[in-house]
């Protein structure tokens, strides 16, 4: 077998499926995902449109309740909680990618520990909001509750840590540095949150509370995917403690972990979107929000893993398969409709 294409000289003692072959493997599984979910959505819609209708709001709440508190217990359980505890036993905030307290610029440090209190409290409040939303007799206490948590997560997560706190660490040696592409990512995030959040009020106010709930839900997925993140970086320190490290990866460890965890939200969002028959644009934008990343991050990993255009040729599948999925629901949509 001809491997002359492969660049691995830079991890010649890590399993090539864990970190070098991990991104080929996940878009692997991604393509299959996406032709399958095109072939299963032709064979439903040929015996039954109900998956294109609205679906009620006794099971709207019971499936996004159910979807969202398993998020939060993944997330900030999963990949904050671990985080937490060292800060508790370390006195220190602590770096999951280099298994060693965080070392930044000294100014973004009072950010960053602005921003994990915040989250904290948001954490519980959003636990809060999913116990309450739906519920005739708690429908005081979710307003009330709504309007503090959105106020923690547009300011705790979109901006003290999405932006300002990204400003300071990871622009702080330029533009176009490693570094410097994982702000760009974490903006982005934090963009995510501050719309979802914003759209949930004004659709609150509208009364128009299937929309609300489907941006509440987005927003959750936003504010908790860096959770999903880290959970993937503690679990793939746990399978195998070195071959992650940074110094034999090149620092690539906290990128390639952010692929399983995009490819995570976003089966979480169209599985329970399908449940709950609310498969719509907020949903997808958002979902295609996460699927671009997630191409972004496979080219940039494989473009510092694999030598000639292996990066090009498996982004560009990605976009191609991405595109053709939208593009072949809408048409089934409308053909159902229009029959």
């Amino acid at each position: 077998m001809n491997t002359d294409w492969m660049n691995t000289d830079s991890f010649p003692h890590t399993p090539w499926a864990l970190v070098s072959g991990l991104p080929l493997l996940l878009n692997a599984a991604c393509w299959a995902f996406l032709v399958g979910s095109m072939i299963w959505f032709w064979r439903r819609s040929r015996n039954d449109d109900t998956h294109v209708r609205k679906g009620s709001a006794k099971g709207q709440d019971r499936i996004y309740k159910r979807f969202g508190a398993f998020l939060l217990f993944f997330g900030a359980a999963g990949g904050f909680l671990p985080s937490l505890y060292m800060i508790a036993t370390k006195g220190a905030i602590w770096s999951v990618n280099r298994q060693q307290p965080h070392h930044g610029p000294e100014e973004s440090d009072p950010v960053l520990a602005f921003h994990i209190s915040l989250s904290v409290v948001w954490a519980i409040l959003l636990a809060l909001q999913l116990w309450s939303g739906g519920s005739g007799k708690m429908r005081t206490l979710h307003r009330r509750g709504g309007r503090v948590a959105v106020g923690f997560g547009l300011l705790g997560v979109a901006v003290a840590g999405g932006w300002v706190w990204t400003y300071l660490n990871d622009f702080s040696e330029g533009l176009t540095t490693p570094g410097a592409r994982a702000g760009y990512y974490t903006i982005v995030l934090g963009v995510g949150v501050a719309i979802n959040a914003v759209m949930l009020v004004v659709h609150a106010r509208k009364k128009n509370f299937f929309l609300h709930k489907d941006f509440a839900l987005m927003s959750l997925m936003w504010t908790l995917e860096p959770g999903i993140h880290r959970f993937y970086m503690w679990l793939m320190r746990w399978v195998c403690w070195d071959c992650w490290a940074p110094e034999n990866t090149e620092g690539m460890g906290i990128a390639l972990a952010k692929l399983p965890a995009n490819l995570t939200v976003i089966f979480w969002a169209l599985l329970m979107a399908s449940l709950a028959r609310r498969v719509n644009g907020v949903i997808l934008w958002n979902v295609a929000g996460q699927y671009l990343l997630f191409t972004f991050g496979t080219f940039s990993t494989l473009d510092r893993l694999y030598e000639g255009q292996i990066a090009e040729s498996v982004a560009g599948i990605s976009l191609l398969l991405g595109a053709l999925a939208l593009v072949w629901r809408r048409y089934m949509v409308k053909r159902i409709q229009s029959d």
